[in-house]
């Protein structure tokens, strides 16, 4: 069990150490929530001078991380307000357990971005109701609600094991968002969109389901905090 507050490249090395030095081959999910400080997340091949906003990064005002993760993907910006899942399954189809890797084929990284899709959609039922479940869907390398994001992804494919981790955005901080640049490759979707009309937050999601299922009454739906941990699968 991940033990609270741990951070974000503590997480990442977690992670990374499951999917390859697991001597019981286990599938995990491991959860979490985001950093109380901002944390800019490159992708493996990520570049900071093309990815980075450096003039808001020199005047940011506040605590502020820059690390690489293990994985592909693009950047994002964690905080407070992110909560984190990461896959680490053996096999395919997920959670086979070939007692050797090399026993199975590769996963395709379409086809976890599928099952994902099917494995969280009752947990986007649940939280945000059955209309958002409707329009839910994995769509590129990101989770959407129509053609709004609320989760980018990220992959690492190692022989037949493999990780897939989400950062879901509970809420953003427009400040936090303006420490990245516009991206010089975007998904089709997002239509050169600001982050302002691209994102976004579950929670207003999750508010609006609750008010309805009490009759218009107040949410109380809790934040993103609470202890992370990680589960055997």
């Amino acid at each position: 069990r991940l033990p609270p507050g741990l951070g974000v490249k503590e997480t990442l090395v977690w992670e990374e150490a499951l999917l390859r030095h697991d001597p019981s081959r286990s599938n995990w999910l491991v959860q979490t929530v985001g950093p109380a400080h901002p944390v800019i997340v490159l992708g493996l091949s990520g570049k900071p001078r093309d990815l980075v906003n450096l003039r808001r990064w020199k005047s940011y005002d506040g605590h502020l991380e820059v690390v690489k993760r293990f994985t592909g993907g693009g950047t994002v910006v964690l905080g407070p307000d992110t909560m984190l899942a990461s896959w680490v399954m053996r096999g395919w189809p997920a959670g086979t357990n070939p007692t050797l890797a090399a026993d199975l084929p590769r996963a395709d990284p379409r086809a976890i971005m599928s099952w994902s899709e099917e494995v969280y959609r009752p947990m986007i039922a649940d939280c945000f109701g059955p209309s958002q479940a409707a329009v839910f869907s994995a769509r590129e390398n990101d989770y959407v609600l129509g053609d709004v994001k609320f989760g980018g992804n990220a992959q690492a494919i190692t022989r037949g094991d493999w990780v897939h981790h989400t950062s879901f955005l509970w809420d953003w901080r427009p400040e936090h968002m303006a420490l990245l640049s516009q991206p010089r490759k975007q998904p089709d979707y997002r239509k050169q969109r600001s982050h302002e009309s691209f994102l976004t937050p579950l929670r207003e999601h999750a508010e609006a389901h609750y008010a309805a299922q009490e009759g218009g009454g107040a949410g109380g739906v809790g934040g993103a905090g609470g202890a992370g941990g990680a589960n055997a699968a």
